[in-house]
C-alpha cells in the first residue's frame, strides 16, 4: 500500500516528475499538476489510489481529463480575455465538469481513473477526485503515455463510450456533448471548445462500468510513475547518472544526446504541432535527430532517416538531471537527451496501430518495433 500512498511533498513531486516522463512531451504542464496535487496533499494528508480489482463491476468510473493544445500562450492574450470576459469563474474546472456531468447523466460515479499519463493530466484529476471524495484506480486508459485525441484511448480505441462529456473553462463557459456520430467529431468539439477559450478546458467523460474500466485499463501505471520519478531523483542524489537509470527502470533505450538547434511548431486546431531537432553529443557527436510531434511525440529521424514512433514512447530529458520536459518548453540551445520506450500490448495490436501508428499521423511510414530497430543498430 505504500507504493499506492503519497505522504508527504516529495512523494508529489516524485510522483509528478514520473508522469511527466510517461507524457512523451506532452500531457501538460508537470508545474501546473504538482501545483493541484500539493493542495490536495496539503488538505487530506495523504493522497492514495486503489487496485483495479477492488472496483466493483457494476460502479459507474469517471475519467478527468483537460483538453486542449500546450502552445506557449499568445501575447496578446491579457487583451483578448478582457473583452471577452474571460476573467476566473470557477476554482477548479475539473471538478466543474465533473459536477456539470452528473447533473446531466443523473449519476454520481465513486470512481476515477486517469484518462492518460501526463504532468498536469494525472494529478490534477487526482487532486480534484480528492475534492470530491472519489477513489482513484492505478491504471490509466492512455496505455501508459500521453496521447493527443479521445480516439488513441484505450477507451476509444476499444470502442466504449466517449459521450456525454462535459467540457468547462475556467471562466464558467460550460459546453455538454450529448452525443455525436463518432469519437474524432466528439474531440473536434472538444477541440473547438478549448481553442475558444485560449487554453485547456477541464473535461468529464469515459462514464464506464467498473467491468469496462478493468476490460479497458492499462494497470499500474500511477504506482509505475511515483517509483520511476523516484528513482530519477535517487539517482541525482547518489551521483548516478539519472537517464541512465530511468532507461534501465523502465527497460527503454538511450535514443539520442545532443543540443537543440531548431524549433518549429504551430497552434492549430487545438493541438500543438512542430519539430525539433538535435545536432549529437557524446556517443551521438556527428550525428543528427529530429522528433515530430502533435502535443506529444510520434515520429523520429535518425541522421534523416525515420526512426522510433508512436505508438513506442519517444521521451526527452533535461541533460544533465534527467528532468522530463514537454514540447512547450523545449528551446533552442537546451541539452537533451531522448529516450525510447516499448509501446504496451494494447497498442500493438491492429486496432492499437490503427489509432497509433505512424499512418494515423500522416506518415507513409511502416510501424517498426523500437526492439527490433535498436536491435539492428
Amino acid at each position: 500500500m505504500e507504493e499506492r500512498t503519497l505522504h508527504h511533498q516529495q512523494d508529489a513531486e516524485d510522483f509528478v516528475r514520473g508522469c511527466a516522463f510517461f507524457g512523451t512531451g506532452g500531457g501538460g504542464s508537470p508545474r501546473r499538476g504538482l501545483e493541484y496535487l500539493s493542495g490536495a496533499l496539503k488538505q487530506k494528508g495523504s493522497v492514495t489510489w486503489i487496485d483495479v480489482e477492488e472496483v466493483p463491476d457494476d460502479a459507474p468510473v469517471i475519467s478527468l481529463f483537460y483538453m486542449g493544445s500546450i502552445s506557449p500562450p499568445d501575447p496578446d492574450l491579457p487583451r483578448r480575455l478582457k473583452e471577452l470576459g474571460m476573467e476566473r469563474r470557477v476554482e477548479n474546472e475539473l471538478v466543474k465538469a465533473y459536477r456539470e456531468l452528473e447533473a446531466f447523466t443523473k449519476v454520481s460515479p465513486p470512481y476515477l481513473a486517469a484518462a492518460e499519463m501526463g504532468g498536469i493530466n494525472t494529478p490534477a484529476p487526482i487532486a480534484a477526485a480528492m475534492e470530491l471524495g472519489l477513489k482513484v484506480v492505478d491504471g490509466d486508459y492512455g496505455c501508459g503515455r500521453a496521447n493527443p485525441e479521445m480516439a488513441n484511448s484505450l477507451v476509444g480505441a476499444g470502442g466504449y463510450p466517449v459521450y456525454p462529456v462535459a467540457f468547462c473553462d475556467y471562466a464558467g463557459s460550460v459546453t455538454v456533448v450529448k452525443e455525436a456520430p463518432s469519437i474524432p467529431m466528439v474531440e473536434r468539439i472538444g477541440k473547438l471548445v478549448s481553442s475558444a477559450s485560449f487554453g485547456l478546458v477541464g473535461s468529464a467523460g469515459y462514464l464506464l462500468s467498473g467491468r469496462q474500466m478493468k476490460e479497458a485499463i492499462y494497470r499500474g501505471t500511477l504506482t509505475r510513475a511515483l517509483q520511476l520519478g523516484r528513482t530519477i531523483r535517487r539517482a541525482r542524489e547518489t551521483g548516478a547518472d539519472p537517464v541512465a537509470a530511468a532507461v534501465e527502470f523502465c527497460g527503454g533505450w538511450l535514443l539520442f544526446k545532443g543540443r537543440v538547434v531548431e524549433k518549429r511548431w504551430e497552434d492549430r486546431e487545438g493541438y500543438m504541432f512542430g519539430h525539433y531537432c538535435l545536432e549529437g553529443a557524446d556517443q551521438f557527436a556527428g550525428r543528427s535527430f529530429k522528433v515530430w510531434y502533435k502535443n506529444e511525440n510520434h515520429i523520429s529521424w535518425l541522421d534523416g532517416k525515420p526512426y522510433v514512433t508512436s505508438p513506442d514512447s519517444i521521451i526527452a530529458v533535461t541533460l544533465p538531471d534527467g528532468e522530463p520536459i514537454t514540447n512547450t518548453d523545449i528551446a533552442e540551445g537546451q541539452q537533451l537527451a531522448v529516450v525510447g520506450i516499448a509501446a504496451g500490448a494494447p497498442y500493438r495490436t491492429p486496432a492499437g496501430l490503427a489509432v497509433m501508428g505512424p499512418r494515423h499521423y500522416g506518415f507513409d511510414l511502416e510501424y517498426r518495433p523500437i526492439e527490433q530497430i535498436m536491435g539492428n543498430r
